[in-house]
């Protein structure tokens, strides 16, 4: 029973949109990422050159595994900030 939070709790949103940009791993082209970005890029690029080099299935098993769970991730993530702060407020 929320939505339409973000103008009662301006500094709320501003923070929790910052951590969700962070925890998703949002890669921004010619700057780079958060840390979210970094640890996730790395983990799934080491799963996908195991996997490649063809000596290891548990390489594309984790590979396949961490990108459904960073997809996850991000989508419950970002459902969070627009079904709390921009969602039509059903409170009233």
């Amino acid at each position: 029973k929320m939505g339409g939070l973000w103008k009662l709790l301006p500094v709320t949103y501003a923070v929790m949109t910052i951590g969700t940009i962070a925890i998703t791993g949002l890669g921004i082209p010619g700057v780079g990422g958060f840390a979210g970005f970094y640890s996730k890029d790395s983990i799934i690029e080491s799963a996908y050159a195991s996997a490649a080099s063809g000596h290891s299935a548990i390489g594309r098993f984790a590979f396949f595994v961490g990108i459904i769970a960073a997809g996850l991730t991000a989508y419950y993530s970002w459902r969070l900030v627009f079904m709390t702060f921009h969602n039509k407020p059903v409170w009233k």
